[in-house]
């Protein structure tokens, strides 16, 4: 006997048919339900078995319960076939899906065998060049170039395990080699592998951008490089240096382990650091770049570098992040500049002094051509004065001797001032004659000390006036006498005549380097500044009396002695006129042994 414990307990107590009976039924149940697990899972939520088990065999014989299992093997095996239709169906749709992907996919798909022999190909693979026969039952490794084939080696491991994998290689094909990407995965079936799959992509084009880029990047560093100016990029806040060209480190000084942690301010003097600092902490808009300006460049060795940065932005993912700074040493150009405006300053200086030149030129020729129009008008006036004078002068010495004996003081009075005036009158035209026909100097040595005396002797000063001479020793000198003579009388009567309310007259002498110096001066009115110009312009007088040639001729004079005449005034303090002549003439006058 068995005891059976059915659900909820309850036990049963069974013969052999029963039991035998109990089993086809069970079996019955397990082929419908199609497992133990799914009659288990039935018999708790659909219907308890212990149920059918009493009511059906409880004390059936084991015929009917035959009976009952044929009819459930009956309805299996309508069920199976069924099954098998239906999954018949399903994988006649798969293989379609497959074949449509397999055919219609825009990529190569090459099917191979366990053994890496090519079984399958698509139509794109065939669009490579190849026919599908030269394809068929061949190693797919053939059509790899022979050297690329040990770069796979990882590859078909990596597959052979049962790991899909992808990467790049090129293939052999008619017209040459194709690069492709691939993606290399196992086919399996309940397990198993029973051969691969490889899907290609043509990366032809990939390949082309991808070698143009490079070439672009190649042209971009080579033109980097090539730039003469100090090209560097800074990012960030602090403006950490990151990039720069040869030129760069030719320019900073320093070696590339040397920049690693260098920032832009390391490469600007003290002096511009707040300008730079705050100019590239400010956003400007495209239109105001580049941002071009000067500043001190500082170098590894601290040396000042005129510098002009050009600033753009740089950017990532158009993303400003930091700048571009285009560093141009201007050192060449500052000293340039230097250079111009010293020329130009100089030929400022230049253009003024020709200008004077010009100018003095332009008044000594006007004044030539005037003095020459004088010196005409004088010799006309002095030969047609001169006969009248004597005229006037002899018949003045013939009444003198014929009314000599007069006591009349009127006409002794009018014989004096007929006498004056006539050698007033004289005087005059021996100033127009001498202005007219300067003679060369009939040069002597002389003493000059001796000669200023003599000259002095023969004049009359007014009694108010004082004569103070202050003679220091002085070399003797080449000079005509007679010329000196004249000149000094003529300035130390301008001198006397410049003090009416009364004055000093000091003479001076003195040696100045390879001349001497003999200075007349006064306590008198002095000259007004409009009119120290025209002192010695002929015909130019401030006096009642006089044509105004005394000064012209005494300048003419001691020019011919290859001298000058200097003057200083102070209108209210007086005047100082200062004759200086060479010790030794070089050329001019006529020399006297």
């Amino acid at each position: 006997m068995l005891v059976s414990k059915i659900k909820n307990g309850v036990g049963i107590l069974l013969g052999s048919a029963g039991l035998t009976a109990i089993l086809i039924y069970l079996v019955g149940e397990i082929l419908e339900s199609g497992s133990i697990t799914a009659l288990i899972q039935k018999s708790l939520y659909e219907e308890p078995l212990h149920h059918n088990i009493f009511l059906l065999f409880g004390a059936a014989p084991a015929s009917m319960a035959v009976g009952y299992f044929y009819q459930k093997l009956k309805n299996l095996q309508l069920n199976l076939e069924q099954t098998v239709e239906e999954r018949t169906e399903h994988l006649r749709e798969s293989e379609e899906k497959y074949r449509f992907i397999f055919e219609d996919s825009p990529d190569g798909i090459i099917i191979l065998d366990p053994m890496g022999n090519i079984t399958s190909v698509n139509d794109v693979v065939l669009s490579y060049g190849y026919k599908r026969e030269e394809l068929i039952g061949k190693s797919w490794l053939e059509f790899i170039p022979e050297k690329r084939r040990p770069m796979l080696d990882k590859h078909v491991a990596d597959v052979t395990m049962g790991t899909s994998t992808q990467g790049e290689f090129e293939l052999n094909i008619p017209r040459g080699r194709l690069p492709v990407w691939f993606r290399g995965s196992p086919i399996k079936k309940r397990g198993e592998i029973v051969g691969f799959q490889i899907i290609l992509i043509d990366i032809t084009e990939k390949k082309k951008m991808e070698e143009e880029f490079r070439e672009s990047e190649e042209r971009h560093k080579n033109l980097y490089e090539s730039v003469p100016d100090a090209l560097a990029v800074y990012v960030g806040r602090e403006g950490h240096l990151i990039e720069y060209n040869k030129a760069f480190k030719k320019w900073s000084g320093y070696a590339d382990e040397e920049l690693k942690d260098k920032v832009f301010l390391d490469f600007v003097h003290p002096d511009d650091r707040a300008l730079v600092l705050e100019r590239y902490r400010t956003e400007y808009s495209e239109e105001e770049l580049p941002l071009v300006y000067e500043i001190k460049g500082l170098n590894k060795k601290g040396e000042i570098i005129p510098t002009e940065i050009s600033v753009g932005t740089y950017k990532k993912k158009g993303r400003v992040v930091g700048i571009n700074v285009m560093h141009r040493d201007i050192t060449e150009r500052k000293a340039m500049e230097r250079k111009l405006q010293e020329y130009a300053d100089h030929l400022e200086e230049m253009v003024e002094e020709r200008t004077k030149e010009l100018k003095e030129s332009q008044e000594r020729l006007l004044k030539s051509e005037r003095l020459a129009a004088i010196g005409q008008l004088a010799t006309m006036v002095g030969h047609d004065l001169r006969n009248p004078l004597s005229a006037i002068q002899n018949a003045c010495y013939y009444l003198k001797m014929k009314l000599g004996s007069s006591k009349d003081e009127k006409i002794k009075k009018m014989f004096g001032i007929i006498d004056k005036e006539i050698n007033y009158a004289n005087s005059i035209v021996k100033d127009l004659l001498d202005f007219s026909r300067v003679k060369k100097p009939d040069l002597k040595k002389i003493d000059l000390i001796s000669s200023i005396q003599d000259a002095i002797a023969q004049l009359k000063f007014p009694e108010n006036v004082t004569l103070t001479t202050k003679f220091t020793e002085v070399p003797a000198i080449e000079a005509d006498p007679d010329q000196l003579r004249r000149v000094f009388q003529n300035i130390a009567l301008n001198g006397a005549q410049a003090m009416p309310d009364a004055g000093e007259l000091t003479v001076s002498t003195r040696k100045n380097d390879d001349f001497v110096e003999v200075a007349f001066t006064d306590t008198g009115v002095g000259i007004p500044e409009k009119n120290m110009d025209k002192l010695f312009t002929p015909l130019f007088t401030t006096k009642s009396q006089g044509v105004g040639l005394g000064l012209a001729i005494c300048k003419n004079l001691v020019e011919g002695h290859n001298g000058r005449i200097e003057v200083k005034s102070k209108v209210g303090k007086g005047s100082t006129f200062t004759v200086k002549l060479p010790i030794h003439q070089t050329e001019g006058g006529e020399k006297q042994t």
